[in-house]
C-alpha cells in the first residue's frame, strides 16, 4: 500500500509566471492568491474523491495525500522550502484540531465495510470530509504563506483555530455536494 508522502507528485507542477497570466487581470499579471486558491480547489476536489475509495482505510491515505500535495505545490508557489515530514507534521497538527473530525472519518471509513448502503454511506461521509478537511488545510497555509510564513514557524494555536472556521464553514457545502451524489446512486 502506498504511504501518502509518496503520493506528492500526482498532480502537475505549479505553472511558470508566463502560464498563470489570468486573461481576466486588468494588469496582465497573475495574482498568486487566485491561482493558490485554484490550487486548493483542484486539491479538494482530490480529497472529496479520494472519499469514494471502497477499502476501508484507502480513504484516509487519499486524503493525506491531497493534502500533502496541494501544501507542496503552495509552498513552491509561494517559494517555501518544502519537506514531506514538515508537511506531514503540519496536517497531524492541523488534523489535531478536530478531533472529532478524526473519530467521525474512522466510523465513516469502517462503516464502507457494511455491505450495500454502509459503502455508500462511508463513501458519502468520507467525500464530505475529504473535501472539507483539504479545503481548511489549504485556507490555513494561504493565510501562512501570505503573512510570509513557512512550514517551520506555523503557530498551531492560530492555525488550528483558522482552520475549525474554514471547515465548519466548507462542511455545510460538502455536504450538500455530497448528499446529492449518494442520492443520484
Amino acid at each position: 500500500m502506498a504511504k501518502a508522502s509518496e503520493a506528492v507528485d500526482v498532480i502537475d507542477e505549479v505553472p511558470t509566471e508566463e502560464e498563470m497570466t489570468l486573461e481576466n487581470e486588468p494588469s496582465g499579471k497573475w495574482n498568486r492568491e487566485q491561482v493558490a486558491q485554484s490550487l486548493v480547489r483542484q486539491h479538494c476536489a482530490a480529497g472529496a474523491a479520494s472519499g469514494f475509495i471502497p477499502v476501508p482505510g484507502g480513504d484516509v491515505i487519499g486524503i493525506s495525500a491531497s493534502a500533502l500535495n496541494m501544501i507542496k505545490r503552495l509552498s513552491d508557489l509561494y517559494e517555501v522550502k518544502f519537506t514531506r515530514e514538515a508537511g506531514l507534521n503540519v496536517i497531524m497538527a492541523l488534523a489535531s484540531a478536530a478531533v472529532p473530525l478524526a473519530l467521525k472519518a474512522t466510523a465513516a471509513s469502517l462503516v464502507k465495510s457494511i455491505p450495500g448502503v454502509g459503502t455508500y454511506a462511508g463513501a458519502a461521509a468520507m467525500s464530505t470530509l475529504g473535501g472539507t478537511s483539504v479545503f481548511a488545510i489549504g485556507q490555513v497555509m494561504i493565510r501562512h504563506y501570505e503573512s510570509g510564513g513557512d512550514l517551520l514557524n506555523l503557530d498551531a494555536k492560530k492555525a488550528k483555530e483558522y482552520f475549525r472556521e474554514h471547515f465548519a464553514k466548507e462542511k455545510g457545502e460538502q455536504a450538500e455536494v455530497s448528499s446529492a451524489t449518494v442520492a443520484e446512486k
